[in-house]
């Protein structure tokens, strides 16, 4: 990928001996060992000939929109309608999922198939880096709520028929889609939500419609714009009872025509359009005050709780935005390495200083790593949907797809930076002419460490996946020692070991208490809870008396009995007494 020039290596993107039309992307070639013996790139960045298709036609449909028309877009605060009608005429815009196939020709028919069988997230992965290196951030935003949230909503909720009309309408570029779910206080747990829906029956008692009461904050692509009166349909998530116990509530997603909630009750975000980036994209406030909505327009089965598949289709919708940032790294890299063999300072190109180009470098590196990393993901989010959402562990995509954002949109946020500083004054100019363009996307780029889950969020999902692998682990050995070898580990172990052993005797306690008492449970299955039962117990009864054995085996009384109970400080009291009248103290 790199090659010495001046005795610095650079993208390929800058070879002076670079054949006319070579394609700027290289960095995801699929390029063969040279005869030389040149080794290839790593497979997990290589695409096969219907991914370089399908990148090829992406490429050609967005090189029709040079970057002032981004630029317009930007400034007009206008959604970029042609584009949605232009690749809907390529027939690969909602890849993997149903589509009317007597639209479609048969070469396009085999190429879906083709990337269908290879990986839908891995052909989305791709697309999403390509719209935002090529487009920016805030189109792949716009593209994203369209034909990933919602499209993705509607794959994997909707049923057959519901797939089958909307999915045809979102291929065509006919209508648009919003994915309203976030709440003033629902934003990064959406078990918080207040949306409430209520159904409606007849006389028979058949659900004919259903109620929606409340409101929703910062929908992409709700809010009318200039040219665009803002999405079709609106996708809104509400709850049966939001004061029930939150394991005990049902979550439904509708599709609410747009007129049914009515214009002046979709304002758009923080006034008139005034946000810092991602402009071309209109967020919108919802009020929802008694909307009916006919029973049809309900994703899914009356009554069947969705949550769990809205938390599986957020861990995949992840990967997307992580790739959006990665995807804003790489234009935002290319643009600084092309300026730094133009722009001159002190007589020489400003490439020459190690000041200049080291940033760029571990910027460089951070790219390919973060690459590797969301190819990775997206292979094992493909894995897991083929094998029906079941991996080896409880949920096998939610670790890796919160990496994925957080590396990449901090990653985005970095290089963006870097690469302003690197254009100087040009930099910080909002005309494109002057700055490639860096001035939009390092606004854009701020706003992908927020949406989709914070990067603390993202940080918290990381540690409770590291955390419960380990804490696996730690069973599985714990489960293998008998009795006494436990009693010195809660004595002599480390904290966390400590503490990893304690969770897990009360997590066994509460699960073979279910078992025993299950009337459906097979003989051997209560009997093998009768004995973790009964080893818990006496586990459970020594990890109570940690302080006092601790300080036993230590030989040493302690300083302090602040958070001791009762009968820890009397115990230790007794140990004290007979350490005195031994003359150990």
């Amino acid at each position: 990928m790199l090659r010495s020039i001046h005795g610095m290596s650079v993208p390929r993107l800058l070879w002076p001996d670079a054949a006319p039309g070579t394609q700027k992307s290289v960095r995801f070639s699929a390029k063969q060992p040279s005869a030389s013996g040149q080794a290839p790139y790593h497979s997990l960045l290589a695409l096969t000939p219907e991914q370089q298709t399908f990148l090829s036609t992406l490429q050609r449909v967005t090189s029709r929109y040079d970057k002032f028309a981004v630029q317009q877009w930007d400034q007009n605060k206008t959604p970029p309608l042609r584009l949605l009608q232009d690749l809907g005429w390529t027939g690969l815009f909602v890849t993997g999922v149903p589509f009317n196939a007597q639209l479609q020709s048969a070469e396009t028919l085999a190429l879906r198939d083709k990337l269908g069988e290879q990986g839908h997230a891995r052909s989305l992965a791709l697309a999403a880096m390509a719209f935002s290196k090529n487009l920016g951030a805030g189109t792949a935003t716009f593209l994203g709520v369209n034909n990933g949230l919602a499209a993705e909503t509607l794959a994997k909720i909707g049923t057959p028929e519901q797939r089958d009309y909307w999915l045809n309408k979102l291929n065509q570029g006919v209508l648009t889609y919003a994915f309203g779910l976030t709440e003033e206080t629902a934003g990064s747990d959406p078990r918080s939500m207040r949306t409430t829906f209520t159904p409606i029956t007849d006389e028979t008692g058949n659900i004919t419609a259903y109620k929606l009461n409340g409101n929703k904050k910062f929908i992409g692509n709700a809010a009318s714009a200039p040219g665009h009166k803002g999405a079709d349909y609106i996708q809104v998530f509400a709850v049966d009872d939001p004061d029930k116990p939150p394991k005990n509530r049902t979550f439904h997603v509708f599709m609410v025509p747009r007129k049914l909630i009515g214009e002046s009750n979709i304002t758009p975000s923080g006034g008139e359009y005034n946000k810092l980036g991602m402009r071309e994209i209109n967020n919108g406030d919802i009020q929802l005050k008694d909307v009916i909505v006919p029973a049809k327009y309900l994703l899914g089965e009356p009554g069947k709780d969705i949550y769990g598949k809205l938390m599986g289709l957020l861990d995949e919708t992840r990967l997307f935005v992580g790739a959006m940032g990665l995807g804003t790294t790489e234009a935002s890299l290319d643009e600084a390495f092309k300026y730094t063999f133009q722009r001159q300072q002190s007589g020489v190109p400003i490439h020459k200083f190690q000041g200049v180009m080291f940033p760029l470098m571990k910027l460089e590196a951070r790219l390919i790593a973060g690459k590797l990393l969301a190819m990775n993901a997206a292979g094992l989010v493909d894995e897991a949907n083929r094998s029906g959402g079941k991996g080896p562990r409880r949920n096998p995509i939610g670790h890796e797809t919160a990496m994925v954002k957080l590396f990449g949109s901090e990653l985005a946020e970095d290089a963006t930076r870097q690469a302003v500083n690197t254009f100087g004054g040009n930099g910080y100019m909002e005309n494109p002419a002057q700055s490639a363009g860096l001035a939009k996307r390092f606004r854009n780029a701020k706003v992908l460490t927020i949406y989709e889950g914070t990067s603390n969020i993202q940080r918290n999902l990381i540690s409770a996946w590291a955390i419960m692998d380990r804490f696996l682990q730690a069973k599985q050995e714990l489960r293998r020692m008998n009795p006494k070898a436990l009693v010195k580990l809660f004595v002599l172990g480390s904290p966390f070991t400590k503490q990893v052993a304690e969770d897990l005797l009360r997590r066994e306690q509460r699960r073979v208490d279910k078992v025993i008492h299950n009337k459906e449970a097979t003989p051997r299955q209560k009997i093998d809870a009768a004995y973790d039962y009964a080893v818990s117990n006496v586990l459970f009864h020594y990890s109570e008396k940690l302080n006092w054995l601790k300080l036993a085996w230590a030989k040493q009384p302690p300083d302090d009995y602040t958070g001791w109970d009762d009968k820890s400080i009397e115990r230790q009291q007794r140990i004290n007494a007979s350490w005195h009248a031994q003359g150990r103290m």
